[in-house]
Order: structure tokens, then C-alpha cells, then sequence
């Protein structure tokens, strides 16, 4: 039977605000191009960076979704305009902002 874990790794779910990360956002981006060097770029960024909880590639207008956390809405600009966007391969991003997170889970469901 195959193993059902991905890796070893586990997390616990923390209180953003009660460590200082009072902004939390989704950032749609789209990249300039999607040559290797540019997408492994983008990907290196995203695994080095400790304020992108989560990245997903998507359909649509747009390449990927960030999850990003930040200690208020400077620092998240800071991330977008000095770190996101001077990356050089990021074309275009949209910040949605998260008022309130109605249900956080790690968990996934097994039985259905």
C-alpha cells in the first residue's frame, strides 16, 4: 500500500495576530513570461519566503495565488513592490485582503 503522507513534515495552526502578522492577503500574479529560467525563478522566490504561507497555480487571468502574511499593510506593500515585483518576472499582481478568516484547517477530507 502506498503511503499516504506527502513528506514528513507537520505544522501547527498559530495565531497570526498574536504574533505581530496583522495583514493577511491573497495575491493573484501573473508572470512576464513563462520561460524556464523566469518560471524557476518565481518558484525559487516562493520556497525561500517566509511571508508566502501558501502558492497555487491557477487557471484563469492570472498564473498563481499567494497566501501572504504580513505585520501590517506597509510591510505587505514593502513585500509586493520590493520582493514580489523586483523579481523581474512578475508582470501584474491584485491584492485581495483578508478581513477575517472564517475557518483555517490543515486537515483534509479523508472520507469522502
Amino acid at each position: 500500500m502506498a503511503s499516504i503522507y506527502s513528506g514528513a513534515t507537520f505544522a501547527a495552526i498559530l495565531d497570526g495576530k498574536k504574533l505581530g502578522l496583522n495583514a493577511l492577503a491573497h495575491v493573484q500574479v501573473s508572470l512576464v513570461d513563462y520561460e524556464s529560467a523566469s518560471i524557476d525563478k518565481f518558484h525559487a522566490f516562493i520556497q525561500e519566503s517566509e511571508q508566502v504561507l501558501e502558492c497555487a497555480s491557477i487557471t484563469g487571468d492570472f498564473d498563481y495565488i499567494l497566501k501572504v502574511a504580513a505585520t501590517d499593510p506597509e510591510n505587505l506593500e514593502h513585500f509586493i513592490m520590493r520582493n514580489l515585483l523586483g523579481l523581474g518576472v512578475v508582470r501584474t499582481t491584485t491584492t485581495i485582503f483578508i478581513l477575517r478568516e472564517l475557518k483555517v484547517s490543515g486537515a483534509l477530507p479523508v472520507g469522502i
